[in-house]
C-alpha cells in the first residue's frame, strides 16, 4: 500500500480544512492525485474508493465541507489500520556522554528556546541572547537544538549557537562527532571549525577522515584546517590535481601562503596548465622567489617579441588570427601575477616596459580580450601605483607631462603619497585652472573626488606641517603607507570658487575662513537637514572644530521640524542620524535641551539619540 500517497492526501485535506472546502473546486493539486489513486486502486480497493470522493469533491459546487469530512474520516481509518509503527534494526543501548550540564528550567522555557533556534519566529535572535544571558544553555537538553541550529540561514542564531556550544569545551566534542555527518548540511563544517578550536591539532585523523570521506562543502572546511599541519604540505599539493573544481581552487588558495620550492613548482605547473585561472591569483600572492624568477622569465621573452614584431602586433584585434596573439595574452596574464609583488626586479621589468612606451600603447589589450586595461602600457604603470614602494612611486611622478601626459592619473595618485603636500599642490594644481573640457583638468579632479575609501585624509592647516612620509634614510625597495594621506590647505579654494559643497566640505581645514563661510552660507542658503550634502558639511564643520556646529544645527533642526514639518523619524534614518553619530559626547546636553521644547514623540526619540552619544567615546578633532 502506498502509505506517502495517502500522507500527501492527508495534508492536502488539513489545508482545506484551515482555508475552506470551497478551495477544493477545480484544484490542482487534487485533481494531480486521482490518477495516482485510481492506479494503485486496480491492487487495492479502498483507493478506488478514495479517487471516487475525491473527483466528487472538486465537481462538487454545493456540498463540498460534506465531501471533504467524508474524504477525511476514510483517510484517517485507512492510515490508522494500516500504518506500522515498528522500526527495522537491531535494538542498541542508549550512548552517554560527560556533560555536566543540568537546570531546573521548566520544559516549557526549554521549548521556548528551542523554538527560537530552529524555528522563523519573532525576535528569535533576541530570545536566545537573553536565555544565554540568563545561563538556560546549562540545560543538556538544550545541546542537540543548538547544534541543528549550526544549520540556520540567520547569522546572528547559526553564530550565537557556534559560541554557546564552544563554551562547553572538551565535553562536547564527542556530542560533536556523534551528531557529524559527512554528506551533510552547511552545519557540518561548522562543526569541524568547533572541534578545531577546541582541540586544534588533537584531531587530526578526524580531519583527514572528513576530508576523505566528506561532501565538497565539509572537505572544503577540512582542508582548509589541515593547511595548520605543516606535514600536510605533499596532500596539499596532491589535492590540487583534485576531479571537483571547489577542492582544487581550495588547495590552490592554500598555497598561495606556502613559500616552498613543492608549492612554487605545481602553482607554476597549473598555471601553464588548464588550471591557469584557478592558479593565478594564488600565484599573485605566493611570496616565493621561484615564481618571481619564472614570471620575469616569461614576461621578458613576450617583451622581446613584441618589441621585435610590433608594427604587426599593434594592429591585432579579437578577431586577427595573428601567432602573436597568445603572446600578447600571455604577457598580461604574467604581468597581472605580478601585482602584489615588492621585488626589485619586477620594477627593473616595469621600468623597461616605460622605456617603451611609446611601442606598449599601441598594444591594444581591450581590443583582443575582456580585460580591465586599454592598453599594456596602462598595465605596466599600475603595477608601479600597486608596487607601493619608494623607486615605484619616484618613476610614477616623473611620468608627469610625459607621453602626451596619459599617465598623470597615476602620476598625481603616487605623488600624494610620496611628495610633501604642499609640493604636490604647486605641482599638480596648475591643470585645475586648464579650460573645463580639458583631460588633464578632468583627470585631476577624478583623483581628489574619487580617493578610496580605505584612505584617511588630512588636509593640514595653513600653518601645520605633514610629516615625513618618506624617511631620509629610505632604501629605493621599502614600502609607502598610503592608508593616511595629506593635502595642502589650498586645494579647497578651488572647489569653493566652483561651488562644489561636497568637495569643499571634504578639503576644508580648521583655518580656512573663506571654506568655512561658503559652508555656513550654503547652510543658511539650504535650510534643514535635507539640503543635498548637508551630512557633508556638518561632518566637515565638526572634524575642524567649528565652534558653533551644535547651535548651527540646533537651528536646522527646529527649521526641519516646524517649518518643513519633517518627521523626527525620517530626520534620524538620513541625514540627523549621521550627524549625531560624528558629533561628540558633550553636544548631548544641547540636544536634550533642545528636546524639551518638542512634542512628547520628538522629545523620546531626541532624548534615545543624547543617551546614544554620550556612551560614545570623545572624538578627537584632526
Amino acid at each position: 500500500m502506498s502509505i506517502d500517497l495517502l500522507y500527501d492526501l492527508q495534508q492536502e485535506i488539513r489545508n482545506l480544512f484551515i482555508a475552506g472546502s470551497d478551495i477544493a473546486v477545480d484544484n490542482i493539486k487534487l485533481k494531480k492525485l486521482i490518477p495516482k489513486f485510481q492506479n494503485a486502486g486496480k491492487d487495492i480497493p479502498v483507493f478506488i474508493r478514495i479517487s471516487e470522493i475525491l473527483e466528487s469533491l472538486i465537481e462538487s459546487d454545493n456540498n463540498s465541507s460534506v465531501k471533504l469530512l467524508e474524504l477525511s474520516g476514510l483517510i484517517n481509518a485507512v492510515l490508522y489500520t494500516q500504518g506500522e509503527t515498528s522500526q527495522i534494526g537491531q535494538i542498541s543501548g542508549l550512548k552517554g556522554y560527560d556533560l555536566e550540564v543540568s537546570t531546573k528550567v521548566s520544559y516549557r522555557s526549554l521549548q521556548y528556546v528551542t523554538t527560537a533556534l530552529l524555528e522563523q519566529v519573532p525576535d528569535r535572535a533576541d530570545i536566545i541572547r537573553q536565555a544565554k544571558a540568563d545561563g538556560i544553555f546549562k540545560d543538556y537538553k538544550l545541546v542537540y537544538p543548538l547544534i541543528l541550529a549550526l544549520d540556520q540561514q540567520n547569522y546572528d542564531v547559526y553564530n550565537m549557537a557556534y559560541e554557546i556550544l564552544r563554551d562547553y569545551g572538551n565535553s562536547i566534542v564527542q556530542v560533536l562527532k556523534d551528531c557529524f555527518r559527512f554528506d551533510g548540511k552547511k552545519g557540518n563544517p561548522k562543526i569541524l571549525d568547533l572541534i578545531w578550536e577546541i582541540c586544534g591539532k588533537e584531531e587530526k585523523d578526524f580531519f583527514l577522515l572528513a576530508n576523505a570521506k566528506g561532501n565538497t562543502s565539509v572537505r572544503i572546511r577540512a582542508i582548509n584546517i589541515l593547511k595548520n599541519f605543516p606535514e600536510m604540505e605533499d596532500m596539499l599539493i596532491g589535492l590540487t590535481k583534485d576531479r571537483k573544481k571547489e577542492i582544487r581552487e581550495t588547495a590552490f588558495e592554500i598555497l598561495s601562503h606556502i613559500d616552498s620550492e613543492l608549492a612554487a613548482k605545481r602553482l607554476i605547473e597549473a598555471f601553464k596548465g588548464k588550471d591557469r585561472e584557478l592558479a593565478k591569483n594564488p600565484i599573485k600572492r605566493n611570496p616565493s622567489k621561484v615564481i618571481t624568477k619564472y614570471l620575469l622569465e616569461e614576461a621578458e621573452k613576450c617583451l622581446t617579441i613584441i618589441i621585435e614584431n610590433y608594427e604587426e602586433i599593434k594592429t591585432i584585434t579579437s578577431e586577427s588570427q595573428s601567432p602573436f596573439k597568445e603572446t600578447i595574452e600571455h604577457i598580461y596574464n604574467v604581468m597581472y601575477c605580478m601585482g602584489e609583488k615588492k621585488d626589485h626586479e619586477i620594477y627593473e621589468f616595469l621600468y623597461k616596459c616605460i622605456v617603451n612606451t611609446i611601442k606598449l600603447r599601441k598594444v591594444k589589450l581591450s581590443k583582443i580580450f575582456f580585460c580591465g586595461y586599454t592598453t599594456l602600457a596602462y598595465m605596466v604603470v599600475d603595477l608601479l601605483l600597486s608596487m607601493k614602494t619608494v623607486e615605484s612611486y619616484a618613476l610614477l611622478v616623473v611620468l608627469k607631462d610625459k607621453f602626451d601626459n596619459i599617465f598623470l592619473s597615476y602620476s598625481f595618485k603616487a605623488a600624494i603619497s610620496y611628495l610633501p603636500p604642499a609640493k604636490v599642490f604647486d605641482e599638480y594644481s596648475k591643470y585645475l585652472k586648464l579650460e573645463r573640457t580639458s583631460i588633464d583638468r578632468r583627470t585631476i579632479l577624478d583623483v581628489l573626488r574619487n580617493l578610496p575609501f580605505n584612505q584617511k585624509l588630512i588636509v593640514l592647516a595653513d600653518n601645520e606641517i605633514a610629516p615625513d612620509i618618506i624617511k631620509p634614510d629610505a632604501l629605493r625597495s621599502d614600502i609607502i603607507d598610503t592608508s593616511t594621506i595629506y593635502f595642502d590647505h589650498r586645494w579647497a579654494s578651488f572647489f569653493v570658487e566652483n561651488e562644489d559643497v561636497y568637495n569643499t566640505a571634504k578639503y576644508i581645514s580648521r583655518n580656512d575662513v573663506n571654506a568655512i563661510n561658503y559652508l555656513l552660507g550654503y547652510i543658511e542658503k539650504n535650510k534643514g537637514l535635507e539640503a543635498i550634502g548637508i551630512s557633508s558639511i556638518y561632518n566637515a564643520l565638526i572634524r575642524i572644530g567649528y565652534p558653533k556646529t551644535i547651535d548651527i544645527l540646533i537651528e536646522s533642526l527646529d527649521y526641519s521640524l516646524n517649518i518643513a514639518n519633517c518627521p523626527i523619524a525620517y530626520l534620524l534614518r538620513h541625514s540627523l542620524g549621521w550627524i549625531l553619530k560624528m558629533l561628540p559626547p558633550e553636544s548631548a546636553e544641547a540636544i536634550e535641551e533642545y528636546s524639551k521644547k518638542c512634542d512628547s514623540q520628538t522629545t523620546l526619540k531626541l532624548l534615545e539619540a543624547a543617551e546614544a552619544m554620550r556612551k560614545r567615546a570623545p572624538i578627537k578633532n584632526l
